[in-house]
Protein backbone atom coordinates (compact mmCIF):
# COMPACT_ATOMS: atom_id res chain seq x y z
CA UNK A 1 0.00 0.00 0.00
CA UNK A 2 1.34 3.44 -0.52
CA UNK A 3 2.90 5.51 2.05
CA UNK A 4 1.04 8.40 2.94
CA UNK A 5 3.55 9.41 5.54
CA UNK A 6 6.00 9.71 2.19
CA UNK A 7 3.33 11.15 -0.21
CA UNK A 8 2.99 14.15 2.11
CA UNK A 9 6.38 14.97 2.11
CA UNK A 10 6.70 14.50 -1.77
CA UNK A 11 4.48 17.22 -2.43
CA UNK A 12 5.74 19.38 0.87
CA UNK A 13 7.98 22.19 0.26
CA UNK A 14 11.92 20.65 0.45
CA UNK A 15 12.49 22.87 3.40
CA UNK A 16 9.48 21.38 5.32
CA UNK A 17 10.30 18.01 4.02
CA UNK A 18 13.61 18.24 5.33
CA UNK A 19 12.48 20.21 8.90
CA UNK A 20 10.05 16.94 9.55
CA UNK A 21 12.65 14.20 8.87
CA UNK A 22 15.14 16.04 11.13
CA UNK A 23 12.12 16.44 13.77
CA UNK A 24 11.49 12.79 13.33
CA UNK A 25 14.98 11.35 13.65
CA UNK A 26 14.92 14.10 17.39
CA UNK A 27 11.92 12.59 18.54
CA UNK A 28 13.18 9.29 17.95
CA UNK A 29 16.80 9.96 19.46
CA UNK A 30 14.68 11.09 22.68
CA UNK A 31 12.35 8.40 23.03
CA UNK A 32 13.74 5.10 21.47
CA UNK A 33 13.76 2.79 24.14
CA UNK A 34 12.51 -0.85 23.44
CA UNK A 35 11.12 -3.58 25.62
CA UNK A 36 12.48 -6.80 26.01
CA UNK A 37 11.22 -10.06 25.19
CA UNK A 38 9.83 -11.17 29.39
CA UNK A 39 7.91 -7.99 29.41
CA UNK A 40 6.10 -8.68 26.15
CA UNK A 41 5.63 -11.83 27.11
CA UNK A 42 3.72 -11.15 30.34
CA UNK A 43 1.93 -8.02 29.18
CA UNK A 44 0.45 -9.82 25.66
CA UNK A 45 -0.36 -12.69 27.71
CA UNK A 46 -2.52 -10.81 30.16
CA UNK A 47 -4.12 -8.84 27.37
CA UNK A 48 -5.38 -12.04 26.93
CA UNK A 49 -3.91 -12.09 23.02
CA UNK A 50 -4.19 -14.40 21.29
CA UNK A 51 -7.94 -15.63 20.47
CA UNK A 52 -9.33 -16.01 16.43
CA UNK A 53 -10.47 -13.12 15.13
CA UNK A 54 -9.50 -10.76 17.31
CA UNK A 55 -7.07 -7.64 16.26
CA UNK A 56 -3.99 -6.34 17.33
CA UNK A 57 -2.15 -2.88 16.91
CA UNK A 58 0.94 -1.62 18.24
CA UNK A 59 0.89 2.20 17.35
CA UNK A 60 4.47 2.60 17.94
CA UNK A 61 6.26 -0.43 16.46
CA UNK A 62 9.78 0.29 17.15
CA UNK A 63 12.00 -2.91 16.12
CA UNK A 64 8.61 -4.81 16.18
CA UNK A 65 8.81 -6.88 19.39
CA UNK A 66 5.54 -6.30 19.73
CA UNK A 67 3.96 -7.40 16.50
CA UNK A 68 6.90 -10.07 16.58
CA UNK A 69 5.42 -12.00 19.70
CA UNK A 70 2.12 -11.49 18.29
CA UNK A 71 2.49 -12.98 14.96
CA UNK A 72 3.70 -15.95 16.71
CA UNK A 73 1.08 -16.22 18.52
CA UNK A 74 -0.74 -16.63 15.60
CA UNK A 75 1.15 -18.70 13.78
CA UNK A 76 1.42 -21.32 16.34
CA UNK A 77 -2.38 -21.18 16.86
CA UNK A 78 -4.04 -21.07 13.38
CA UNK A 79 -2.94 -24.12 11.20
CA UNK A 80 -1.63 -23.13 7.73
CA UNK A 81 -2.06 -19.08 8.33
CA UNK A 82 -2.35 -17.29 5.15
CA UNK A 83 -1.55 -13.25 4.43
CA UNK A 84 -5.23 -12.21 4.76
CA UNK A 85 -5.62 -13.73 7.90
CA UNK A 86 -2.19 -11.95 9.61
CA UNK A 87 -3.19 -9.22 8.22
CA UNK A 88 -5.97 -9.28 9.58
CA UNK A 89 -5.02 -10.18 12.65
CA UNK A 90 -2.18 -7.58 13.68
CA UNK A 91 -1.07 -4.42 12.58
CA UNK A 92 1.24 -1.53 13.49
CA UNK A 93 2.67 2.09 12.82
CA UNK A 94 6.25 3.33 12.95
CA UNK A 95 7.34 6.89 12.68
CA UNK A 96 11.25 6.61 12.20
CA UNK A 97 11.90 4.86 8.93
CA UNK A 98 15.09 3.10 10.50
CA UNK A 99 13.04 1.38 13.02
CA UNK A 100 10.31 0.77 10.65
CA UNK A 101 13.10 -1.43 8.42
CA UNK A 102 14.34 -3.18 11.59
CA UNK A 103 10.56 -4.16 12.32
CA UNK A 104 9.91 -5.06 8.74
CA UNK A 105 13.16 -7.42 9.07
CA UNK A 106 12.16 -8.68 12.09
CA UNK A 107 8.72 -10.13 10.83
CA UNK A 108 10.31 -10.98 7.73
CA UNK A 109 13.05 -13.63 9.63
CA UNK A 110 9.70 -14.92 11.85
CA UNK A 111 7.53 -15.55 8.68
CA UNK A 112 10.49 -16.90 6.50
CA UNK A 113 11.23 -19.29 9.72
CA UNK A 114 7.26 -20.60 9.01
CA UNK A 115 7.42 -21.01 5.14
CA UNK A 116 7.35 -17.82 3.51
CA UNK A 117 9.90 -17.30 1.03
CA UNK A 118 12.45 -14.62 1.91
CA UNK A 119 10.74 -11.98 -0.63
CA UNK A 120 7.15 -12.63 0.11
CA UNK A 121 8.60 -12.34 3.88
CA UNK A 122 9.43 -8.83 3.63
CA UNK A 123 6.85 -8.18 1.31
CA UNK A 124 4.14 -9.21 4.29
CA UNK A 125 6.29 -7.47 6.49
CA UNK A 126 5.95 -4.49 5.24
CA UNK A 127 2.23 -4.40 4.77
CA UNK A 128 1.77 -5.49 8.68
CA UNK A 129 4.05 -2.25 9.77
CA UNK A 130 3.51 0.83 8.30
CA UNK A 131 5.87 3.72 7.84
CA UNK A 132 3.92 6.49 9.18
CA UNK A 133 2.55 8.67 12.11
CA UNK A 134 -0.61 6.83 14.44
CA UNK A 135 -1.62 9.99 15.78
CA UNK A 136 -1.81 11.62 12.75
CA UNK A 137 -2.72 8.85 9.89
CA UNK A 138 -4.62 5.84 11.15
CA UNK A 139 -8.41 5.95 10.96
CA UNK A 140 -10.10 7.87 14.39
CA UNK A 141 -12.76 4.76 15.08
CA UNK A 142 -12.87 1.97 16.83
CA UNK A 143 -11.01 -0.90 15.49
CA UNK A 144 -8.89 -3.07 17.39
CA UNK A 145 -9.20 -5.55 20.44
CA UNK A 146 -6.40 -5.01 21.35
CA UNK A 147 -3.31 -2.18 21.71
CA UNK A 148 -0.04 -3.75 22.38
CA UNK A 149 2.64 -0.83 22.83
CA UNK A 150 5.74 1.10 24.61
CA UNK A 151 4.82 4.23 23.44
CA UNK A 152 7.19 7.07 23.60
CA UNK A 153 7.35 9.03 26.66
CA UNK A 154 8.40 12.59 26.20
CA UNK A 155 6.96 15.98 27.45
CA UNK A 156 4.85 17.64 25.30
CA UNK A 157 6.82 21.41 24.82
CA UNK A 158 10.29 18.94 24.12
CA UNK A 159 8.44 17.17 20.80
CA UNK A 160 10.24 19.07 18.16
CA UNK A 161 8.31 21.98 16.22
CA UNK A 162 7.29 20.53 13.29
CA UNK A 163 5.61 17.50 14.86
CA UNK A 164 4.18 19.97 17.54
CA UNK A 165 2.77 21.75 15.18
CA UNK A 166 0.88 18.95 13.38
CA UNK A 167 -0.11 17.78 16.83
CA UNK A 168 -1.43 20.64 18.11
CA UNK A 169 -4.14 20.41 15.52
CA UNK A 170 -4.43 16.48 15.61
CA UNK A 171 -3.99 16.16 19.62
CA UNK A 172 -6.70 17.01 22.34
CA UNK A 173 -6.09 19.37 24.77
CA UNK A 174 -6.61 16.97 27.27
CA UNK A 175 -3.37 15.04 26.24
CA UNK A 176 -0.57 17.45 25.22
CA UNK A 177 1.08 17.28 28.56
CA UNK A 178 3.08 14.42 27.72
CA UNK A 179 3.49 12.41 24.28
CA UNK A 180 2.33 9.66 25.87
CA UNK A 181 -1.19 10.74 26.90
CA UNK A 182 -1.44 11.88 23.61
CA UNK A 183 -1.03 7.87 22.66
CA UNK A 184 -2.92 6.89 25.59
CA UNK A 185 -5.98 9.10 24.63
CA UNK A 186 -5.67 8.24 21.15
CA UNK A 187 -6.02 4.62 21.64
CA UNK A 188 -8.30 4.58 23.93
CA UNK A 189 -10.71 6.01 20.98
CA UNK A 190 -9.94 3.05 18.78
CA UNK A 191 -10.71 -0.02 21.18
CA UNK A 192 -13.60 -2.05 19.76
CA UNK A 193 -16.09 -3.10 22.23
CA UNK A 194 -14.45 -5.12 25.43
CA UNK A 195 -11.37 -4.67 23.88
CA UNK A 196 -7.66 -3.71 26.22
CA UNK A 197 -4.99 -1.28 26.29
CA UNK A 198 -1.90 -3.37 27.16
CA UNK A 199 1.25 -0.81 27.33
CA UNK A 200 4.76 -0.12 28.95
CA UNK A 201 4.59 2.98 30.67
CA UNK A 202 6.33 5.93 32.23
CA UNK A 203 4.34 6.08 35.84
CA UNK A 204 3.78 9.36 36.34
CA UNK A 205 0.79 9.85 34.24
CA UNK A 206 -1.03 7.46 37.30
CA UNK A 207 -0.69 9.85 39.53
CA UNK A 208 0.59 13.43 38.29
CA UNK A 209 -1.57 16.59 38.80
CA UNK A 210 -1.46 17.56 35.07
CA UNK A 211 -2.78 14.40 33.54
CA UNK A 212 -5.71 14.76 36.02
CA UNK A 213 -7.69 15.40 32.61
CA UNK A 214 -6.22 12.67 31.22
CA UNK A 215 -7.21 10.30 33.86
CA UNK A 216 -10.68 11.78 33.39
CA UNK A 217 -11.10 11.42 29.64
CA UNK A 218 -9.49 8.17 29.95
CA UNK A 219 -12.23 6.86 32.63
CA UNK A 220 -15.40 7.76 30.63
CA UNK A 221 -14.73 4.02 29.06
CA UNK A 222 -11.68 2.08 30.50
CA UNK A 223 -11.09 1.21 33.68
CA UNK A 224 -7.87 -0.34 34.90
CA UNK A 225 -7.44 -4.08 34.68
CA UNK A 226 -3.92 -4.40 35.50
CA UNK A 227 -1.07 -1.83 37.12
CA UNK A 228 2.46 -3.24 38.20
CA UNK A 229 6.20 -1.33 38.46
CA UNK A 230 8.80 -3.23 36.60
CA UNK A 231 12.25 -3.08 36.76
CA UNK A 232 13.66 -0.19 34.34
CA UNK A 233 16.85 -1.15 34.14
CA UNK A 234 16.14 -4.54 32.96
CA UNK A 235 13.02 -4.05 31.15
CA UNK A 236 14.36 -2.31 28.05
CA UNK A 237 16.98 -2.41 25.57
CA UNK A 238 18.76 0.61 23.10
CA UNK A 239 18.03 0.07 19.61
CA UNK A 240 21.54 -0.37 17.53
CA UNK A 241 21.56 3.17 16.89
CA UNK A 242 21.45 4.40 20.16
CA UNK A 243 24.25 3.11 21.89
CA UNK A 244 25.56 6.20 23.33
CA UNK A 245 24.10 8.03 26.09
CA UNK A 246 22.45 6.65 29.23
CA UNK A 247 18.92 6.01 29.16
CA UNK A 248 16.06 8.17 30.19
CA UNK A 249 14.87 8.72 33.79
CA UNK A 250 11.56 6.37 32.99
CA UNK A 251 10.31 4.55 35.68
CA UNK A 252 8.02 2.31 34.06
CA UNK A 253 5.03 0.30 34.80
CA UNK A 254 2.96 -2.32 32.44
CA UNK A 255 -0.74 -1.31 32.55
CA UNK A 256 -4.07 -2.90 30.89
CA UNK A 257 -6.92 -0.89 30.60
CA UNK A 258 -10.20 -2.21 29.82
CA UNK A 259 -13.44 -1.01 27.81
CA UNK A 260 -15.34 -0.43 30.79
CA UNK A 261 -19.03 -0.28 28.39
CA UNK A 262 -22.25 -0.67 30.56
CA UNK A 263 -23.25 0.75 34.03
CA UNK A 264 -21.88 0.03 37.23
CA UNK A 265 -18.50 -0.52 36.13
CA UNK A 266 -15.53 1.06 38.27
CA UNK A 267 -13.44 3.25 35.68
CA UNK A 268 -10.62 5.21 36.02
CA UNK A 269 -11.51 9.44 37.21
CA UNK A 270 -8.96 12.15 37.48
CA UNK A 271 -7.99 11.14 40.83
CA UNK A 272 -4.64 9.82 41.11
CA UNK A 273 -3.77 6.17 40.63
CA UNK A 274 -0.39 4.07 42.40
CA UNK A 275 1.38 1.28 41.59
CA UNK A 276 1.43 -1.11 44.21
CA UNK A 277 -1.01 0.36 46.26
CA UNK A 278 -4.28 -2.21 46.98
CA UNK A 279 -6.30 1.33 48.31
CA UNK A 280 -7.71 3.95 46.89
CA UNK A 281 -6.55 6.97 48.99
CA UNK A 282 -6.42 9.04 52.38
CA UNK A 283 -9.79 8.62 54.50
CA UNK A 284 -10.30 10.12 58.08
CA UNK A 285 -7.75 12.14 59.33
CA UNK A 286 -4.69 13.14 57.58
CA UNK A 287 -1.45 14.42 58.62
CA UNK A 288 -2.90 17.91 57.53
CA UNK A 289 -5.71 17.64 60.31
CA UNK A 290 -3.05 17.75 62.92
CA UNK A 291 -0.03 18.93 62.14
CA UNK A 292 1.19 22.14 59.78
CA UNK A 293 3.44 21.03 56.70
CA UNK A 294 5.51 23.72 54.91
CA UNK A 295 8.00 23.62 52.00
CA UNK A 296 11.36 24.95 54.11
CA UNK A 297 13.39 27.58 51.84
CA UNK A 298 16.52 27.59 49.56
CA UNK A 299 18.28 29.98 50.00
CA UNK A 300 20.43 29.96 46.66
CA UNK A 301 23.68 29.23 46.19
CA UNK A 302 25.38 28.03 49.44
CA UNK A 303 27.92 30.82 50.76
CA UNK A 304 25.73 33.15 49.96
CA UNK A 305 23.13 33.74 52.17
CA UNK A 306 23.97 30.19 54.05
CA UNK A 307 27.42 30.46 55.07
CA UNK A 308 29.57 27.72 57.35
CA UNK A 309 30.97 29.03 60.66
CA UNK A 310 34.32 30.15 59.81
CA UNK A 311 32.25 33.34 57.95
CA UNK A 312 29.49 32.98 60.27
CA UNK A 313 32.46 34.30 62.93
CA UNK A 314 33.02 37.48 61.06
CA UNK A 315 29.54 38.63 60.62
CA UNK A 316 27.24 40.31 63.49
CA UNK A 317 25.61 36.96 65.56
CA UNK A 318 22.17 38.70 66.14
CA UNK A 319 22.05 38.45 61.85
CA UNK A 320 22.24 34.57 61.75
CA UNK A 321 20.61 32.18 62.47
CA UNK A 322 21.53 28.37 62.77
CA UNK A 323 20.04 26.21 60.16
CA UNK A 324 19.55 22.27 59.22
CA UNK A 325 19.11 20.72 55.96
CA UNK A 326 19.48 17.11 54.59
CA UNK A 327 23.21 16.63 55.68
CA UNK A 328 22.43 17.29 59.19
CA UNK A 329 20.72 14.31 59.63
CA UNK A 330 22.27 10.93 60.44
CA UNK A 331 20.28 7.76 60.88
CA UNK A 332 16.91 10.10 61.79
CA UNK A 333 18.50 12.21 64.37
CA UNK A 334 19.31 15.48 63.78
CA UNK A 335 23.50 16.32 64.09
CA UNK A 336 23.79 19.97 64.82
CA UNK A 337 23.61 22.93 62.64
CA UNK A 338 26.72 23.30 60.67
CA UNK A 339 25.69 26.50 58.79
CA UNK A 340 23.89 29.65 59.21
CA UNK A 341 21.55 32.00 57.38
CA UNK A 342 21.85 35.64 57.51
CA UNK A 343 18.81 37.86 57.80
CA UNK A 344 18.56 40.01 55.33
CA UNK A 345 14.55 40.03 55.19
CA UNK A 346 12.83 43.22 56.46
CA UNK A 347 14.88 46.20 55.23
CA UNK A 348 14.57 48.11 52.72
CA UNK A 349 17.93 48.79 50.77
CA UNK A 350 21.42 47.14 51.26
CA UNK A 351 22.60 49.98 52.98
CA UNK A 352 20.52 49.43 55.89
CA UNK A 353 22.85 46.34 56.96
CA UNK A 354 25.59 46.07 58.94
CA UNK A 355 28.90 46.54 56.80
CA UNK A 356 29.98 43.05 57.47
CA UNK A 357 26.85 41.75 55.71
CA UNK A 358 26.82 44.33 52.69
CA UNK A 359 30.51 43.48 52.38
CA UNK A 360 30.13 39.88 52.03
CA UNK A 361 27.00 40.29 49.89
CA UNK A 362 28.70 42.23 47.49
CA UNK A 363 31.80 39.90 47.63
CA UNK A 364 29.72 36.70 46.76
CA UNK A 365 26.58 37.78 45.21
CA UNK A 366 28.12 37.51 41.77
CA UNK A 367 28.16 33.80 42.43
CA UNK A 368 24.07 33.58 42.52
CA UNK A 369 22.73 31.07 40.03
CA UNK A 370 20.61 32.56 37.55
CA UNK A 371 16.99 31.19 39.11
CA UNK A 372 18.19 32.30 43.00
CA UNK A 373 18.61 36.33 41.50
CA UNK A 374 16.39 38.77 42.74
CA UNK A 375 15.99 42.35 41.85
CA UNK A 376 16.40 43.22 45.35
CA UNK A 377 19.56 41.60 45.63
CA UNK A 378 20.01 41.77 49.46
CA UNK A 379 17.22 39.37 49.71
CA UNK A 380 17.22 35.50 49.12
CA UNK A 381 15.81 33.60 46.53
CA UNK A 382 12.34 32.71 48.95
CA UNK A 383 11.15 34.32 52.13
CA UNK A 384 11.36 33.12 55.24
CA UNK A 385 10.78 35.37 58.01
CA UNK A 386 7.36 35.43 59.77
CA UNK A 387 6.43 31.74 57.64
CA UNK A 388 8.01 29.68 60.65
CA UNK A 389 7.75 29.56 64.15
CA UNK A 390 11.20 29.12 65.33
CA UNK A 391 10.41 29.69 69.58
CA UNK A 392 8.56 25.82 69.16
CA UNK A 393 10.23 22.31 68.27
CA UNK A 394 9.56 21.20 64.63
CA UNK A 395 10.03 18.16 62.83
CA UNK A 396 11.90 18.16 59.37
CA UNK A 397 11.16 15.24 56.31
CA UNK A 398 13.58 15.54 53.64
CA UNK A 399 12.24 16.08 50.47
CA UNK A 400 14.39 13.77 48.20
CA UNK A 401 15.26 10.53 49.95
CA UNK A 402 14.83 6.91 49.89
CA UNK A 403 12.14 6.42 51.96
CA UNK A 404 9.74 8.53 54.95
CA UNK A 405 12.28 9.64 57.57
CA UNK A 406 10.91 11.96 60.32
CA UNK A 407 13.92 14.20 62.14
CA UNK A 408 13.34 16.47 65.03
CA UNK A 409 15.04 19.44 65.20
CA UNK A 410 14.97 21.98 68.44
CA UNK A 411 13.59 25.48 68.57
CA UNK A 412 15.65 28.03 67.18
CA UNK A 413 16.91 26.02 64.09
CA UNK A 414 15.51 27.03 60.61
CA UNK A 415 15.01 24.48 58.06
CA UNK A 416 16.03 24.74 54.30
CA UNK A 417 16.36 23.63 50.77
CA UNK A 418 13.16 22.20 50.80
CA UNK A 419 13.14 20.10 53.60
CA UNK A 420 9.23 19.65 54.42
CA UNK A 421 9.05 21.09 57.67
CA UNK A 422 6.36 20.31 60.31
CA UNK A 423 4.35 21.98 63.12
CA UNK A 424 2.21 20.97 65.79
CA UNK A 425 -1.24 22.31 65.83
CA UNK A 426 -2.75 23.26 69.21
CA UNK A 427 -4.32 20.35 71.27
CA UNK A 428 -1.70 17.70 69.38
CA UNK A 429 1.68 16.79 70.83
CA UNK A 430 4.51 16.81 68.63
CA UNK A 431 5.42 13.28 70.01
CA UNK A 432 2.07 12.31 68.23
CA UNK A 433 2.89 13.96 65.22
CA UNK A 434 6.28 11.59 65.24
CA UNK A 435 4.58 8.71 66.29
CA UNK A 436 2.34 9.10 63.37
CA UNK A 437 5.14 9.69 60.83
CA UNK A 438 7.25 6.61 61.89
CA UNK A 439 4.27 4.08 61.54
CA UNK A 440 5.06 1.13 59.37
CA UNK A 441 1.56 2.13 57.48
CA UNK A 442 2.49 5.93 56.98
CA UNK A 443 6.08 4.30 55.50
CA UNK A 444 4.39 2.05 53.30
CA UNK A 445 1.56 4.81 52.37
CA UNK A 446 4.31 6.94 50.91
CA UNK A 447 6.19 3.96 49.53
CA UNK A 448 3.59 3.16 47.40
CA UNK A 449 2.51 7.04 46.66
CA UNK A 450 6.13 8.90 46.14
CA UNK A 451 7.02 9.49 42.78
CA UNK A 452 10.37 7.75 42.13
CA UNK A 453 13.75 9.10 40.98
CA UNK A 454 17.28 7.99 40.24
CA UNK A 455 19.04 5.51 42.61
CA UNK A 456 16.56 4.46 44.88
CA UNK A 457 15.29 7.70 45.65
CA UNK A 458 11.75 9.10 46.17
CA UNK A 459 10.08 12.26 45.97
CA UNK A 460 7.98 13.74 48.86
CA UNK A 461 5.70 16.63 48.27
CA UNK A 462 3.89 18.72 50.61
CA UNK A 463 0.51 17.63 49.46
CA UNK A 464 1.68 14.09 49.45
CA UNK A 465 2.62 14.20 53.26
CA UNK A 466 -0.20 16.36 54.33
CA UNK A 467 -2.63 13.35 52.84
CA UNK A 468 -1.10 10.88 54.74
CA UNK A 469 -3.52 8.73 56.73
CA UNK A 470 -3.10 8.95 60.43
Amino acid sequence: MADSACLELDLAPKGGEIAMTVAVDQLHHATALYTRSPVVDALLSEAGWFEPGKRLCDPSAGDGAFLDTALRSVLASVADPDDGLILHSIEGWEIHPGACRDAHDRLARTLAGHGWRTADALALAKRIVHRGDFLTEAAPQPQWDVIAANPPYLRYCKVPSALRAVYDVAVPEHARADLLHAFLSRCADMLNPGGVLAAVTSDRWCFNAQAANLRAVLGKSLRVRHLNRIDGDSAFYRPKNRRSGTPPRVHPVTVVLERADGDGIARLDGSPIYPGSTDVGATGRTLADIATVKLAPWLGTPGIFVVKPDVAARLPADWLIPVADGKDFTGGVFSGPKAFAIRTEGVSCLEELPGAIVDHLKRELPRMCRRGRRDRCWLPPETWINKFDLSQPSIVVPRICHGLTAVEIPPGILPIDHGLSIAQTPGMSLDSVMEALQAARARQWIAARAPRLEGGFVSITTTLLRSLPV
